[in-house]
């Protein structure tokens, strides 16, 4: 009889422990589903790929270097979408993150 009561105590307060992390898990699945986007263009001198801040995501190789023509805009068609990705568990915990991103031409 005291088993079958502490079996049910314990039940009860895993339970209640497993729906007070509802809340998190909902909140941190719902900031997975909304990825940023980040607009790119062309530097002014036309050897690197910058992003709205000015900051250089990526370089042109060598001597590579773009030349917008005239009246058209220096902006990449599209936008990149980011998220965090998890490399490395220990348990279920996550110990190290990398920014995982894909080009979306539509950008919607």
């Amino acid at each position: 009889m005291i088993r079958h009561l502490a079996r049910q105590l314990f039940v009860i307060f895993a339970l209640s422990l497993g729906f007070a992390s509802l809340p998190a898990l909902a909140d941190n699945a719902k900031a997975q589903l909304e990825t940023p986007k980040v607009m790119l263009r062309i530097s002014a001198d036309g050897k690197a790929i910058v992003d709205e801040s000015g900051k250089e995501v990526a370089r042109f190789n060598k001597d590579v270097k773009v030349n917008p023509m005239m009246n058209v805009s220096d902006r990449l068609p599209g936008c990149m979408r980011c998220q965090p990705e998890c490399v490395v568990y220990e348990g279920e915990r996550c110990v190290k993150w990398i920014r995982s991103c894909t080009w979306d031409f539509d950008c919607k």
